[in-house]
């Protein structure tokens, strides 16, 4: 009896114990959850979190009439539509630093209002990222495993071709991948440019951002190096080659502007010594192919470099 009774202490006791833990849990998780900092805006948190909370979700609540909601629905719509979101963060950031709108601007060949992009870029944004260097990352990923490099491509086609038609066929080169990239990047409101100049590709020294600090041999044996062709002459252009490069440069809030390598997909600091900038957003015209006067000019900037 008094061997029962110690065993129903006992279980009793662990049975506690295991009450304890899981409430405790709960209310860490409750806490965390409705705290003001956790980027998601909650009905109490309207007016006194802008940290979680986007400013104009008070008066979208009124235009749209939603307070006849009752509180669970209307709060499920805060959380999804006035949380701050990366894009949001970043909008903002990029605004308040300055940097014009014109960066973000769809073009004739940064068309990603068409429906193939449209339906990659809201692909990305179902996805949840941690930061914005992530979603870049992706980005360049996307466009690195998904177009094929192709050296034989004239410096016309990266004029006439805009950004939708080198996704749907699924080949390019620097300039036509660069304008994928910044069509996607600027579909999610990330800011982006395109620069022409010089790249060397032997003794090749730019380190990934995303494996700054790692020193392992194996990632530089395997981590993907630049494309660039010998340089010719068509039509009176000079294009591809001799180092005559285009890439991408992307707006990060704590960064600045920093290269994204259309040919790997990585994202390097600009200070690095393998890149030498002839223009930075240039006329389509000479990002595609450099005529005689900024030929010669372009190949005496890279001579010396």
């Amino acid at each position: 009896m008094k061997r029962n009774l110690k065993t129903l202490t006992t279980l009793m006791g662990i049975l506690i114990i295991i009450l304890i833990l899981v409430f405790g849990t709960v209310f860490i998780i409750l806490k965390f959850r409705f705290e003001c900092g956790d980027k998601v805006c909650e009905l109490h948190e309207l007016t006194t979190c802008p940290e979680d909370c986007i400013k104009e979700c008070n008066e979208l609540i009124e235009k749209s009439n939603l307070s006849i909601l009752d509180n669970s629905k209307l709060d499920n719509f805060i959380r999804r539509e006035c949380s701050i979101t990366w894009d949001k963060e970043y909008t903002d950031l990029r605004i308040e630093n300055g940097i014009s709108d014109r960066y973000v601007l769809r073009t004739k060949t940064y068309n990603y209002d068409d429906l193939k992009l449209q339906e990659i870029i809201n692909k990305f944004q179902e996805r949840e990222f941690e930061n914005i260097e992530e979603v870049i990352r992706v980005v360049g990923d996307y466009v690195y495993f998904n177009i094929n490099y192709r050296d034989y491509l004239s410096y016309k086609d990266c004029i006439i071709t805009p950004a939708s038609e080198v996704i749907a066929r699924k080949y390019g080169i620097c300039t036509t991948m660069t304008n994928t990239n910044i069509a996607l990047l600027r579909g999610l409101g990330i800011a982006s440019r395109s620069v022409v100049g010089c790249v060397k590709t032997e003794d090749y020294d730019c380190t990934p951002l995303r494996y700054e600090g790692i020193t392992t041999q194996s990632i530089f044996e395997k981590r993907r190096l630049p494309k660039v062709s010998e340089i010719r002459i068509e039509d009176g252009i000079a294009i591809t080659g001799g180092g005559l490069h285009g890439w991408v440069e992307v707006w990060l809030p704590e960064r600045g502007w920093v290269i994204l390598e259309s040919t790997t997909g990585y994202m390097v600091n600009k200070d690095c010594q393998s890149y030498n900038i002839f223009k930075i957003s240039p006329s389509l015209i000479d990002f595609c192919g450099l005529n005689k006067i900024n030929s010669g000019e372009f190949i005496r900037t890279c001579e010396k470099f």
